[in-house]
């Protein structure tokens, strides 16, 4: 994964409206994304409505509200520099960014919502389908967000958010300027909640929502997921190397394309799909590989065919050749000269790695019963 770089945006007011005391950002709801992002090697600036110094919620600092990550942000005299003089959202460029991510706490329910500056910086992101995620109260961001369209941004996506029954049992219910689980709803949002004070994150393309603190670092992990997802592209990219690689009998290449956990099944001829490895190859692909060109040492292949099925996969079909020397998955040697065509079905991670590797060998209708025509 690329080296990130993450904007988070945070609340500039204080005032916990008329009662006279302050609010600002939930700690955590900072604190826990930003390690997230730090430790990940990505490169974090924190830029606020109105710049200058980030207030900070004063009950997110007491002790019962403490986590690792907190203590962590209270005792990082760098992290700490990071909140003292911010920028104004005006004067960051969007472009140099991977990820928008907005804390919450009660402060954003006065300045975060209904903010054109705010609306065009996520227009911008969104427009380069670059993840946007937001955590308990800071999901009021999106409130007033319009699309391209003039729709709601909002209008037909699955959101969460801080909420109403949330708000009643912190007792501020009157206080906030309106509840934001009804204000998404009456942009047309998909609400959606869990228990309350259950970490719960919902994704919608590029938008990640978390519904209270305790989502915060699972909302954030989400964002990082998102940007580091590889396309179709890479996908055949990837399964292309594999066969090159196994073609060249370079096993240290193929092996270096799979995860370390990378499994392979093999589904022979007659065994309708039940077939198992047999013999001591192990179900890793290291293992496999060395096998095959222990087993075939004029081993080789022609891909007939690449594809990426609606799952992610990729499906190759694949023309075996060459003489088998040693017993291989159970099957004897008997010096034979293999001509065969085989099904792979290839699973990519997110990360670019090869999970599973399924072979059909000449087996026609296993091909079908998987949804594949050869031809």
């Amino acid at each position: 994964m690329k080296n990130l770089n993450v904007l988070i945006v945070t609340t500039s007011h204080d005032q916990l409206g008329n009662t006279g005391e302050k609010t600002g950002v939930w700690l955590e709801e900072l604190a826990g994304p930003y390690y997230q992002f730090l430790d990940k090697g990505a490169s974090v600036t924190i830029a606020s409505v109105k710049g200058g110094a980030v207030p900070l919620d004063p009950k997110s600092e007491q002790e019962e509200w403490q986590t690792e990550f907190t203590k962590r942000f209270s005792a990082d005299q760098e992290a700490l520099a990071s909140i003292e003089n911010t920028k104004s959202i005006t004067q960051v460029n969007p472009a140099e960014f991977d990820i928008l991510f907005f804390p919450g706490g009660h402060g954003p329910m006065w300045d975060l919502g209904d903010n054109n500056d705010i609306a065009t910086l996520i227009n911008q992101f969104d427009k380069n389908d670059k993840p946007i995620g937001l955590v308990c109260h800071g999901v009021v961001a999106l409130k007033g967000v319009k699309d391209s369209d003039g729709n709601a941004f909002v209008k037909g996506k699955k959101v969460t958010s801080f909420t109403n029954s949330e708000e009643n049992a912190v007792g501020l219910t009157e206080v906030v300027p309106f509840l934001l689980e009804d204000a998404l709803i009456a942009e047309g949002a998909v609400y959606v909640k869990e228990q309350d004070w259950s970490d719960f994150v919902i994704e919608d393309g590029n938008l990640v929502t978390g519904q209270n603190p305790q989502s915060s670092v699972s909302a954030a992990q989400r964002t990082i997921e998102l940007v580091s997802r590889i396309d179709d592209s890479q996908r055949l990219n990837i399964a292309t190397e594999f066969f090159d690689a196994y073609k060249h009998q370079d096993i240290e290449k193929a092996v270096s394309l799979a995860s370390e956990e990378g499994t392979f099944r093999y589904i022979p001829l007659g065994e309708n799909g039940k077939g198992k490895i047999k013999g001591n190859e192990g179900t890793t692909w290291a293992g496999i590989a060395s096998a095959l060109i222990s087993a075939f040492p004029d081993l080789s292949n022609d891909v007939k065919n690449i594809s990426i099925d609606n799952q992610g996969n990729a499906v190759v079909q694949v023309f075996i050749r060459g003489t088998q020397e040693k017993e291989i998955l159970g099957i004897p040697s008997k010096g034979k000269y293999y001509n065969v065509e085989h099904l792979f079905l290839l699973k990519i991670n997110n990360a670019g790695f090869i999970e599973e590797i399924t072979c059909y060998w000449d087996n026609w209708d296993w091909f079908q019963q998987i949804g594949y025509n050869p031809s």
